[in-house]
């Protein structure tokens, strides 16, 4: 992947480098612009899927991760790498995904489908760690993009399921059983092709 200089950016946005700086400020900021416009574009994703099953809109806010980010590789690494922001903080792309997130677990608390202890603040601060795991496990190394979808939502899955009651707890598990059988196919398949599970970065 090539590096996310002020250059590369001006490059992309075919304009000038103290164009960059003039409207919009040094790269810190500019990584946090382009990580709000990330989020602005997961609430485009995601709008009109608030209400129902915990599960679906979980599983719906990963899938929706993803996508936002398959096509950002630099910009979320060097956020994550960087501490631009910390992850579920501020008001960019994981900030959204966390939100997305604890609005559905706290309806579900509410709804009688979590454990009347389940801190919906603390399963958010696990699901936005597991992803942002994920994220770079896939930015720096496999790059296979179905296997960032399967971590992202097995991750919300672990911890769904763990706190989860009823018919919720079943959906879950159902969730989480099935992700592991995709995840354990790519890691084959990377296998038989020799590559390790942290392939080469930047591809």
């Amino acid at each position: 992947m090539d590096p996310l200089t002020m250059r590369s950016i001006a490059e992309r946005a075919q304009v000038s480098v103290p164009t960059i700086y003039n409207l919009i400020g040094g790269r810190s900021q500019v990584l946090s612009a382009l990580m709000d416009a990330g989020g602005d574009r997961l609430d485009s994703l995601l709008a009109g899927s608030g209400g129902g099953d915990p599960t679906d809109r979980m599983v719906d806010a990963c899938e929706a991760l993803a996508a936002v980010v398959e096509p950002n590789a630099a910009v979320v690494t060097a956020v994550l790498a960087e501490g631009v922001a910390a992850p579920g903080g501020g008001d960019g792309l994981f900030a959204r995904y966390a939100s997305v997130t604890r609005a559905a677990l706290a309806d579900a608390r509410s709804s009688g489908l979590l454990e009347s202890s389940a801190d919906p603040d603390l399963l958010t601060e696990r699901c936005v760690a597991l992803a942002a795991g994920a994220v770079i496990s896939w930015a720096t190394g496999h790059r296979n993009e179905a296997r960032l979808r399967d971590e992202l939502v097995h991750g919300a899955m672990v911890v769904l399921a763990a706190q989860a009651d009823g018919d919720a707890q079943t959906r879950a598990h159902h969730e989480l059983d099935r992700r592991t059988r995709r995840l354990i196919r790519h890691r084959s398949a990377a296998s038989r092709r020799g590559v390790p599970r942290s392939s080469k970065a930047a591809r």
